[in-house]
């Protein structure tokens, strides 16, 4: 992407949205971080003026953990606190306004008056929009990305996208081609769950910690000292695992292993600190949010 800030953004926002995302953590976590430091050092921020570029940015500078004061759209709004009714006129920058405003947290009045406006301008608005740009309005009203499932949600967007003019998402048309694990998502899903019943109810402390390192050496004889439940949600996960990874490789003649083992394991060590940050009594834990 060279400095084309925009276009970077552009390309996070779509791989996150198509849940391809893991396959570039490394990169996405250098330029979020330069962004970021870039906005932290330079007088008045470096966030430009506009709308839509803003709002983008400072969501996904924020899923990524760094975080950007809600002033940052101070300069849209009034005395009085409220957006100028100008913005209403930029579809997509209403929409990531939307997004943006997903991320406040208590006391964040800014965040608070962009949600309502920027939804406000949706709703009203999407009944005037061609068919494709309103589908995807409609999906961001309904299940804003930060409280949505992107394994669940990839297909929609690839679908409200499809046949537009944006050349770049036009070339992860091809890349998403060979995802043919979607088929295994619901699967996936029951072992998220019992993944997260293992982490919230059953498990004890040392127990939850050799089935974390059982996870990170991916080694099935690790799991003898483990309760017969804890046993046989770590051969679902394995077996499942290596199933989708085999299937993959013969289909593509690439190995998704390391990836998937990666999610597996960062998973799991966000278990034990979602435990800990809940019996705090704070609230959701970002940590987790953001694995």
């Amino acid at each position: 992407m060279g400095e084309n800030t925009l276009r970077c953004l552009y390309m996070i926002d779509a791989v996150q949205r198509l849940n391809i995302d893991y396959h570039f953590q490394e990169e996405i976590e250098a330029f979020l971080r330069r962004q970021y430091v870039n906005s932290s050092t330079i007088p008045g921020g470096y966030y430009g003026n506009d709308i839509h570029e803003i709002a983008l940015c400072f969501r996904l500078l924020r899923q990524q953990g760094f975080f950007v004061p809600e002033e940052v759209f101070g300069k849209f709004t009034n005395k009085e606190g409220k957006f100028n009714q100008k913005l209403g006129e930029n579809i997509m920058g209403m929409v990531d306004l939307y997004e943006a405003s997903q991320l406040g947290i208590i006391g964040e009045d800014i965040l608070a008056e962009a949600g309502e406006f920027s939804g406000q301008v949706l709703k009203e608005k999407v009944d005037c929009i061609d068919n494709l740009e309103a589908m995807f309005v409609k999906r961001t009203l309904e299940h804003p990305f930060h409280k949505s499932f992107p394994m669940f949600t990839a297909r929609n967007f690839f679908g409200d996208f499809h046949g537009t003019n944006n050349t770049w998402l036009d070339s992860l048309k091809e890349v998403v081609k060979w995802i043919s694990i979607c088929g295994n998502a619901c699967t996936i899903e029951r072992s998220l769950k019992f993944l997260n019943d293992i982490f919230d109810v059953y498990g004890t402390l040392d127990e939850l910690t050799i089935f974390t390192e059982a996870v990170c050496r991916w080694d099935i004889t690790a799991i003898e000292q483990l309760p017969d439940y804890m046993k046989a949600c770590f051969r679902v996960l394995y077996n499942l695992t290596n199933e989708i990874s085999s299937k993959v490789y013969q289909k593509h003649g690439w190995n998704p292993i390391d990836s998937l083992l990666n999610a597996w394991k960062s998973l799991c060590k966000a278990f034990p600190v979602e435990a800990k940050w809940f019996a705090s009594g704070r609230g959701a834990c970002p940590v987790l949010r953001n694995t």
